[in-house]
């Protein structure tokens, strides 16, 4: 049997996406490096360097953001699959996680149109270019935010229920708490 196989009948859908994850991970560029040609962004020496490879550092950095957070969500169903509640509330944050990613994925392939027009400045004095503004990545890095606010906030009310002492109950919080970090 193939270890493909092997892999693909052990793991869980979660341990499948961790793994996407990893991969993709491993693959981006440091995001300190990743610029954008706009006078609102500095630009740094990897991306005046090679800023087509800071293009495919942003999305491989997007997509593992997406990977990890239904990563987290599918532990999360698998951990409090008793509660009809909590599958429901899990099931609509995934569906949410999952619009606001198509959305942040379709704004790094539409960074700059024509998509050359990124990592090819000199485009726009021989054709009409259109790159989105510095305004954009605000609000892109705000929804980054909150989908994770949401997804740490997720657990919260279960297990401040839990029938613990006051002392594990925070402990308990506080290690579902660290995800943050």
């Amino acid at each position: 049997m193939p270890v493909a196989d092997r892999i693909h009948r052990t793991l869980s859908r979660s341990g499948k996406a961790c793994l996407a994850t990893g991969a993709l991970k491993y693959s981006e560029v440091p995001t300190s490096m990743l610029t954008c040609p706009f006078p609102y962004f500095p630009q740094s020496a990897f991306a005046k360097r090679s800023p087509k490879a800071a293009w495919y550092g942003i999305l491989c950095y997007t997509s593992s953001l997406v990977f990890t957070r239904v990563s987290i969500l599918l532990l999360y169903r698998r951990i409090f699959s008793s509660s009809s509640k909590m599958k429901k509330a899990i099931l609509v944050v995934m569906v949410l996680v999952l619009a606001v990613s198509i959305w942040l994925v379709a704004t790094v392939f539409t960074v700059c149109v024509p998509l050359q027009a990124f990592w090819d400045w000199t485009l726009g004095s021989k054709k009409l270019v259109y790159c989105h503004p510095g305004s954009m990545y605000w609000f892109n890095s705000a929804l980054h935010i909150a989908s994770d606010l949401v997804i740490i906030a997720l657990p919260l009310p279960i297990l401040w229920k839990m029938r613990l002492p006051r002392r594990q109950k925070i402990a308990l919080v506080g290690v579902f708490a660290l995800g943050f970090l």
